[in-house]
């Protein structure tokens, strides 16, 4: 017995100084961030909440818009904000979404439809509305805010075919949702939201870009920022696996979810991309691997890496407020510059009927 006793106040000690170092190395990589970043952490931390993962789908989406609500941000819009069915043969009630658009648009508006973030579990347009908003503003165009069906209710691929459905419908109806025939359309979200944006562009032909935030593009692989930021910096690798578990149906899945895995030929056909990656994310590396690989594929692609940043920042403007500002002003000037390339592009085409 007491040699029990002995063992098990050796093994509570083993761990109680595992995780006294495991703390210090976190707070040591926390130094560097950014101050945005190193308050929120530390609200969090002191707030004593559970991680996501730990906790039922229901109740992780309840602490969810929570989040969102501590942000508070009201952005408005000199424009309207239209409620839209997209319609889909596997659900008569079709996909949900808000069309934002200024008043100020030109004839032929850009259209840049967003996909939320939250692991394909969590999340809805709300927590995107400010955001969403604020772009359309600042980049005077239509921004496409979608409500894509979620897991565990709806296990992969229902997102992926809510994100074609939609960005197929947009491409068909430009002058429904109040663009031109020559407005140019692209793709874009946060996470989650960033991978079925890439899938997206590799399965519908004819997107004019993508703006692809922190997105999970390789589930496949162990990338050394998986480990780096495995735990402390927002987006937890457990609460990654805890997304897997509820998406997706087998392992299978996750690769083939995986954007990275597409062969060459699909990436020389892939639309001008921005890449957003915060250095402090769990997601960092993979990002870095799949710019590459458009780069390879001899694609234009922008990397736009935001030092001492963690995972989820962009749909937080008013926590986030420097570096979502930054952030927002190389989104619009990347939106921008597509129109320009467009514009140029039809200017120089001869009139129809004409070779």
């Amino acid at each position: 017995m007491h040699r029990l006793r002995t063992y098990t106040a050796s093994a509570c000690i083993k761990v109680l100084r595992g995780n006294i170092q495991r703390m210090a190395s976190i707070a040591e990589k926390r130094k560097h961030l950014h101050k945005e970043a190193r308050v929120l952490l530390e609200l969090i931390d002191k707030a004593g909440r559970p991680p996501l993962h730990k906790l039922p789908v229901k109740d992780a989406r309840k602490a969810t818009k929570a989040m969102n609500r501590l942000d508070g941000t009201d952005a408005t819009l000199d424009g309207t904000a239209k409620e839209f069915a997209v319609p889909v043969s596997y659900n008569s009630e079709g996909v949900p979404i808000t069309v934002y658009r200024p008043f100020s648009c030109p004839t032929n508006p850009a259209i840049w439809i967003y996909f939320h973030g939250g692991g394909f579990v969590i999340g809805d347009r709300a927590g995107s509305d400010a955001t969403c908003k604020i772009i359309a503003s600042k980049a005077n165009c239509i921004v496409v805010n979608v409500e894509y069906r979620l897991a565990p209710e709806f296990k992969y691929p229902a997102c992926i075919e809510d994100g074609v459905a939609v960005t197929r419908w947009i491409m068909e109806n430009k002058q429904l949702v109040g663009a031109g025939s020559q407005s140019i359309v692209g793709v874009g979200g946060d996470s989650a939201g960033g991978t079925i944006s890439a899938n997206i562009c590799h399965e519908v032909p004819g997107v004019d870009f993508q703006v692809l935030i922190y997105p999970a593009v390789d589930m496949t692989t162990m990338y050394p920022s998986r480990r780096d930021f495995s735990e402390g910096f927002m987006l937890e690798v457990e609460t990654a696996l805890w997304f897997h578990k509820h998406a997706f149906k087998r392992s299978d899945d996750m690769r083939a979810i995986s954007a990275f895995n597409r062969d060459m030929i699909s990436f020389r056909k892939q639309p001008p991309c921005l890449m957003i990656i915060s250095d402090s994310d769990v997601l960092r590396d993979e990002g870095v691997a799949y710019a590459e690989k458009l780069r390879r594929a001899n694609r234009h692609v922008e990397v736009m890496m935001i030092n001492g940043m963690i995972h989820g920042f962009y749909t937080f403007p008013t926590l986030f407020k420097e570096t979502c500002e930054r952030a927002y002003k190389r989104t619009v000037e990347f939106i921008k510059a597509q129109e320009d390339k467009a514009g140029q592009s039809n200017r120089m085409a001869p009139p129809a009927g004409r070779l």
